[in-house]
């Protein structure tokens, strides 16, 4: 209020002058993943609101709009200077979508708002066949990686420990090894020459998926085969260290989706073994490897890239009775994946996507050997109790395509194995062996091995 007293020519008189603060300008900004997306697929809005003074929380957030289509409000979090307000939806039609993200205010900070585009793109069938191929399939070559470097890694730390030219037999694979004979300038710490502290060894594995066993069900078909090689080193009788690399080729196709994803790549990675007590060993690796897959449905192609982490460890032994070997053992391997976005030949966007998968098995193997005129024979049969983990960022369910590959989440499955093993007077040895996997889930795998080596 402001008072004038007056004068002699002037009466006395007041007012009163009302002053009203202004709330300090707000900015908002709006972010749309995926963008572009397809029908029905979830689409993340988020608004970040910012102001230089005062609060942007408490007050009546964030107002969504498709067009003139109000989506939903939703309140502003974090604060006070900065906060988001988040979105989940989708889109029903094709095309352009005009998103606005309108920012209500506080009584502490003004209103703003801001538009984006989302740009909602029908998929083709043959690109999405393409990429639930791609899933599926890729999901069953890590898988079987998997199973080949733990195998190898278990049969090259059992060998390891033993010297001279041998041929173990693995679950899924052969492995043969050469020990070279002890150098002279080589000594464990207790003076001692080492026999043998050297193992060159190496390891082929074939793995395949049919329909045969599947019933009616349309599966991912396909085979695929893992080469691993690696140089093993005692630093002490009851400890050894080595390193590893490899190559894996593949081929899987569905003939439902006229779809294949094939490919190639390369490991190299490090382990390390240790002889706890008579009979009993453990195993830790860890595995690098860098691939490339090239895809097809229909009329749809594209190449991409990718990652893979993998580590393992297990624990095993044997036993004689009457005659017999039994080698129970333990294996774990866990596994992580990544693959590059990129464009197919129907200018569809295939995101970046990335999964893990994981596997325990409990094992228990029996083995005979025979003695026969000029040669030892070695008939072996066994049995795998197997727990499946996966984990991947995009499901296919999400593409409408779930009922198509079946047998890909996980769980509780068996494998069984046999064959038999040769060693011949002269040194050569031989190996043929099966083994048929998934029982108790609704996919079935199969494997065949066989191997042949001479001394050298």
């Amino acid at each position: 209020m402001f008072w004038y007293s007056g004068s002699d020519d002037v009466s006395s008189s007041n007012s009163t002058v009302t002053l009203s603060a202004i709330a300090p300008a707000s900015t908002t900004t709006l972010s749309i993943t995926p963008n572009p997306v397809a029908p029905g697929e979830e689409v993340t809005l988020v608004a970040t609101v910012a102001a230089t003074a005062g609060e942007v929380t408490g007050g009546l957030g964030v107002t969504f709009f498709d067009g003139s289509v109000l989506l939903d409000t939703v309140e502003v979090v974090d604060g006070p200077l900065s906060g988001t307000a988040t979105l989940t939806t989708s889109f029903s039609t094709a095309g352009p979508h005009i998103i606005t993200a309108a920012f209500n205010g506080t009584t502490s900070v003004g209103a703003s708002s801001i538009e984006g585009t989302a740009d909602v793109v029908e998929v083709s069938l043959d690109s999405a066949n393409l990429r639930a191929t791609q899933i599926s399939a890729s999901r069953l070559e890590a898988l079987n990686s998997g199973r080949a470097f733990v195998d190898a890694i278990q049969a090259s730390i059992h060998g390891g420990f033993n010297a001279g030219h041998q041929l173990t037999l693995g679950a899924n694979s052969v492995q043969m090894s050469y020990v070279p004979e002890a150098v002279d300038d080589v000594a464990w710490p207790d003076g001692t020459v080492p026999a043998g502290n050297t193992q060159i060894w190496a390891n082929l594995s074939g793995a395949g998926v049919g329909g045969w066993g599947n019933g009616d069900a349309d599966t991912i078909s396909g085979l695929q085969i893992n080469a691993l090689a690696g140089i093993s080193y005692k630093l002490t009788p009851e400890l050894l260290v080595g390193v590893v690399g490899g190559y894996e080729a593949f081929h899987y196709n569905s003939t439902t989706m006229d779809s294949t994803l094939s490919g190639d790549g390369w490991t190299l990675g490090g382990y390390v073994g240790g002889n706890i007590a008579d009979d009993i060993k453990v195993f830790a690796a860890l595995g690098y490897s860098g691939l490339g897959y090239d895809g097809t449905a229909g009329a749809a192609t594209g190449s991409f890239d990718a990652w893979r982490v993998t580590a393992s460890a297990g624990i095993g032994g044997a036993v004689d009775t009457y005659g017999f070997t039994i080698e129970p053992s333990l294996n774990i391997f866990a596994l992580c994946e990544g693959q590059q976005g990129y464009t197919d030949s129907l200018a569809t966007t295939q995101a970046a996507r990335d999964f893990m998968t994981g596997q325990a098995s409990a094992v228990v193997k029996l083995l005979y050997p025979l003695a026969a005129e000029g040669m030892d024979m070695l008939p072996y049969a066994g049995l795998y109790a197997d727990y499946t983990v996966e984990g991947d960022s995009e499901d296919l369910p999400a593409l409408g395509l779930g009922g198509l590959v079946t047998g890909l989440d996980g769980g509780v499955s068996g494998r069984i194995i046999g064959g038999v093993g040769a060693s011949f007077d002269g040194g050569a040895k031989f190996d043929f062996g099966a083994q048929l996997g998934g029982i108790g889930a609704d996919l079935r795998t199969y494997r065949f091995t066989g191997a042949f080596s001479l001394p050298l």
